[in-house]
């Protein structure tokens, strides 16, 4: 900060005095001189006022420091106060306020509070040698009159859920052990106490279909999907840990009504009990906790299932506790609570999601029921949004609405990189072929309460050891009832979180450093020694020096703005098995434990292995796996598809024959109904072939309308369950009698056929070949088609079918030469292997974003659009070119302009419709021209608004070595002198619009002339289009008037 400012003296009446009450055989003078004493280490006397109280400054600032402000205040005397203020008032009389002002950038100088709701400060009268300083006290009242009444912490946790941990499952047991260790294990490293799972119902639920453990009624498998394994991991870990479960959809065999009342059905009570009977026979604990359905609007016909599925329980002499609502509070909910006085005894917990606030709902504390953040902070994991959200969030959330437990989506990020919500997690393992994995800072910031303090310990309520900080920020006190042992948790985190405007401090962040002075009582009170840790953003989870309790019981503690700090009496606490006070690590080396810059920008950081692309060739045969397992790498979004072995020998089947009661449909407005389909690969594949068998076991139609159908699919670029019905690729269908090559599964037909239908149970061979913008489809070695499109040119491999069984087996992918590499001409172009897509290096705190971008196409725009670029050396053009976009159809215009004279050097009328080259550009020749260097040179299509579709300005690629610099420019279709407009920004890559490009003649230095004029007598058909285009528009002469601006 530029300048702080000190409050010498605080004028205040010691009547307001909170908190401040008389120690056990210790005076109020006795604490004041502890206080003085501690304060004025370091400082010397540097004034004295007109009644010799003094102004005591840190040594070494004094001759830069200036008084500037003096008042006289009179105190009445108050007796009945509680402390000795008759003697301070008789001995003081009157007392000075003194603001001092420090110079610019004096970082070393300790801040001083204001007054502030339970906080103290108060004037020292000069018979104690006059010092002019103001303090604040908080006080820690363990005494037996608060302890009785504290709120009991249930722990903070972290939820799997969404497939968000789909990955994990398939890296090495080495690094599985690093990440769960880091996860659960107490006082190692996040040490969770608390897992929420999913009950997996063959739906989409965020990022993917968790596998039930029951297909159909008469089907049980309870080791099937991930989340039996993730519990039985993390209580082998702890076993002390909480654990809930929570459907967010269930198959559709439970249903008995229409949507979405069917949910609440006997049959589905039934399919929660054998749930919960797989966890306790197979693995020896009950799970705390259940809920009754993720995020669903409170609806009349879930009060009768709430009290239905409690007597269930407790008649299968089950422990487990209902959890209420898992979403958001509303009227009806609370009239019910109130008047059904059963259904109120049903459930324990009320959970709210992204709470940020109290309810405005006094039934709830009047009804007794817990408050829960139940799902919370769902953001990026970099320090801004992840940890600076969480830490803030896990005090908050108590200060504000009293919740006791705090659980984050997700614990961990394990999923792929092209799926909505990317990021979301206290840490990131997303690349199991490579074993890379990064340690992010919400796994330190969780850990400021979790490695301190235990369920069944207490808050301290607010004003009696909690509460907000007068400069922005928090403060909140956990005790072991049984001990006295308490843990401090403060922090002045600024980070910004996914919900609620950010969810920020009110009624601001701290900007400068507050010093706080902290008086344990009761219980709390004796002889402490403190182990103080803090984080920040540039230094996670470290051990300060101890610190020690003042004279009269008080200790102090200095907060910088953007940390989180754990005062506590507790040991043992370590990161990841490190003390730092002479222990020993037990932890691999590989483990990361220090934190980079991220700023919100997601970088592979030193730690685990190094991260590479997933390896091509990849084949799999199914064969080495075990009866309904899911295979390597494989993400379900729909459906479920899992090995089915018949001998030595396996295949991929997918499962689930009846339309899932899914989550989003009906959800918020929408009506989602996904698409049943699984994924494997790396989002970033370009020019690849893959091949797969496929076959239907029975004939007849898909859920009951379409027809069964088998599909190959690649180019998956992405998928967004909040904003996709169906993912960006291309994908090969086949029925018995007909196929077709679309965009997904059939909303876009780019090509179809018919043909003489196979036997059911006959394998099919699938193949697709991308390359560049060409793709080709293949049947049983026969090309069906070959297309040309450009819309999706990287993404993942898919196989899909209808909601039907459907088996797969023999998958192959290997990569093709890139498209890159093609050149249609001698030379080289301006610029080649485009990218209209990047994975998402800079997150949005506020959504779940698709990932990857997809660069928008457009056809609002009536005017020139492209780039502008300088050559480093002399080179010539021979062809302009136009990307092609799907459906593009019209003529293009596309003209160079050299920027120095405004004159058009070459133009040309390029034609789509005869289909681009493997690169995406249509192209057309122009006599030869010359491009000097230093000269700035204009590349521009016109385009018509509803129009044929261009990519806007963030289309990207290689440049040619040749070129310094290419930006984006566009001017409407009536532009003068001063209407072009260059695109500038951050990003590192080339960019512009269209896009548009040049291709330059292999260097030739002997042919090379100056500008050669525009004639009819070469390329006579591309010179006819243009000038008919000339004809019908002014750009001629509207380019005259450019000049440089």
């Amino acid at each position: 900060m530029n300048r702080f400012l000190y409050v010498a003296v605080l004028v205040i009446s010691l009547r307001s005095v909170v908190g401040l009450g008389r120690l056990p055989g210790t005076g109020f003078e006795e604490i004041g001189a502890a206080i003085w004493r501690h304060a004025l280490e370091g400082h010397e006397k540097v004034a004295t006022d007109d009644r010799g109280a003094a102004v005591w400054l840190r040594r070494g600032r004094a001759n830069r420091a200036k008084l500037v402000a003096s008042e006289r205040a009179a105190i009445p005397a108050s007796p009945s106060s509680g402390v000795a203020s008759d003697k301070l008032v008789q001995r003081s009389g009157h007392v000075q306020r003194h603001i001092v002002d420090f110079a610019e950038n004096d970082e070393d100088a300790p801040l001083l509070p204001s007054s502030a709701p339970n906080l103290t400060a108060w004037t020292l009268p000069p018979a104690a040698e006059g010092v002019v300083q103001a303090f604040g006290i908080v006080s820690l009242d363990g005494t037996s009159s608060v302890m009785d009444n504290a709120t009991k912490y249930d722990g903070h946790g972290a939820l799997s859920a969404g497939a968000s941990s789909r990955l994990l499952w398939d890296y090495s047991e080495l690094q599985r052990t690093e990440i769960l260790d880091l996860l659960f294990k107490p006082r190692f490293g996040a040490s969770l106490q608390m897992l929420k799972v999913e009950i997996g119902g063959d739906t989409q639920s965020t990022d993917g279909a968790e596998a039930s453990h029951m297909h159909s009624s008469d089907d049980l498998d309870c080791e099937r999907g991930y989340e039996f394994w993730l519990l039985r991991e993390a209580k082998k870990r702890n076993p002390a840990l909480l654990t809930s479960a929570l459907a967010w959809g269930a198959p559709g065999w439970i249903s008995d009504a229409e949507f979405p009342k069917g949910y609440y059905s006997e049959a589905n009570i039934q399919y929660h009990l054998k749930w919960l009977h797989c966890v306790q026979s197979t693995m020896g604990f009950e799970i705390d906790y259940l809920g009754i359905w993720n995020e669903r609007r409170f609806e009349l016909a879930q009060v009768p299932y709430v009290k239905t599925l409690a007597r269930a329980l407790r008649s299968h002499n089950l422990t487990t506790q209902l959890v209420a609502l898992d979403g958001w509070i509303t009227e009806e909910f609370l009239h019910v609570l109130q008047s059904d006085h059963e259904f109120a005894d049903s459930f324990e917990v009320v959970g709210l999601h992204y709470p940020c606030s109290a309810p405005n709902a006094p039934e709830l504390f009047s009804a007794g029921k817990k408050l829960w953040a139940s799902e919370e902070v769902s953001t990026p994991a970099a320090w801004e949004a992840g940890g600076g959200c969480l830490g803030r969030l896990n005090n908050q959330n108590f200060l504000r609405f009293g919740s006791s437990s705090t659980t984050v989506w997700a614990a961990i990020w394990s999923a792929y990189q092209n799926l909505g919500c990317f990021g979301h997690g206290m840490m990131y393992a997303y690349e199991p072929w490579s074993g890379h994995y990064e340690v992010k800072s919400p796994i330190w910031t969780m850990a400021h309460t979790t490695q301190f303090a235990e369920p069944g310990w207490k808050y301290l309520p607010v004003n009696s050891g909690s509460g907000f900080l007068p400069e922005g920020g928090t403060y909140v006190t956990l005790v072991n009832p049984r001990t006295g042992d308490f843990s401090v948790v403060v922090e002045t985190l600024v980070g910004s979180c996914g919900a609620n405007d950010g969810c920020r401090h009110q009624p601001g962040d701290a900007v400068q450093p507050q010093t706080l002075y902290f008086r344990p009582q009761g219980l709390l009170a004796g002889n402490h020694t403190l182990r103080v840790w803090r984080t920040t953003a540039q230094s996670w989870f470290e051990r300060l020096p101890d610190i020690t309790l003042l004279d009269g019981g008080l200790f102090a503690l200095t907060i910088a703005p953007d940390t989180i700090t754990t005062v506590t009496t507790t040991s043992g606490q370590s990161k990841a098995g490190a003390s730092q006070d002479g222990g020993v690590r037990s932890a691999s080396a590989t483990l990361i434990l220090r934190p980079v810059e991220d700023n919100g920008v997601l970088q592979s950081e030193e730690g685990s292995m190094n991260r590479s692309p997933f390896p091509l060739p990849y084949t799999d045969n199914f064969d080495n796996y075990v009866d309904g397992a899911i295979p390597r790498f494989i993400a379900d979004q729909g459906g479920a598809f899992e090995i089915h072995k018949s001998g030595p020998s396996g295949v991929l089947r997918q499962a689930v024959t009846t339309r899932s009661i899914e989550w989003l449909y009906n959800w918020g407005g929408w009506n989602r109904r996904y698409p049943v389909f699984t994924t494997v690969g790396d989002p970033g594949w370009r020019d690849y072939a893959v091949e797969v068998q496929g076959r239907l076991l029975a004939s007849g139609t898909s859920d009951g309308r379409e027809p069964q159908f088998v599909a190959l699919c690649g180019r998956m670029l992405a998928f967004a369950a909040f904003a996709d019905d169906v993912p960006a690729g291309y994908c090969l269908n086949v029925t018995q009698t007909s196929w077709d090559l679309s965009i997904g599964m059939g909303s876009v037909k780019l090509a179809n056929g018919t043909m003489g239908g196979f036997f059911v149970s006959d394998w099919q061979s699938l193949r697709l070949e991308f390359q560049g913008s060409r793709i080709v489809a293949y049947l049983n070695g026969e090309a069906l088609t070959h297309v040309v499109d450009t819309q999706f040119p990287a993404g993942q491999v898919g196989l899909a079918s209808g909601r039907h069984h459907a088996e797969f087996d023999n998958l192959h992918v290997h990569p093709l030469d890139a498209a890159s590499a093609h050149r249609p001409f001698e030379g080289e172009p301006l610029i080649s292997d485009v990218q209209l897509t990047a994975i998402l290096s800079k997150f949005s705190t506020h959504t779940c974003p698709t990932n990857p971008v997809r660069v928008p196409l457009r056809h609002d725009f009536d005017g020139f659009l492209g780039a502008t670029f300088k050559v480093t050396s002399t080179k010539q053009v021979q062809e302009l070119g136009r990307f092609v976009a799907t459906g593009n159809s019209e003529l293009h215009n596309v003209s160079l302009i050299d920027g120095s004279s405004w004159t058009v050097i070459a133009s040309a009328a390029i034609d789509p419709s005869a289909g681009p080259e493997l690169d995406g550009f249509a192209w057309a020749s122009v006599p030869p021209v010359t491009v000097l260097p230093g000269r700035p040179y204009f590349l521009v299509s016109f385009e018509r608004s509803g129009g044929d579709f261009f990519y806007d300005w963030t289309a990207s690629g290689i440049l040619s070595p040749a070129v310094d610099s290419v930006s984006p420019v566009w001017a409407g279709k009536d532009a003068d002198a001063h209407s072009w407009q260059i695109v500038t920004d951050e990003l590192q890559t080339p960019h512009m619009y269209g896009p548009v490009n040049v291709w330059f003649a292999k260097d030739r230095p002997a042919d090379i002339q100056e500008h050669m004029e525009i004639t009819p007598k070469r390329h006579e058909e591309s010179a006819q289009r243009s000038n008919a285009w000339f004809a019908s528009t002014s750009l001629s002469a509207v380019l005259v008037l450019f000049h440089v601006v």
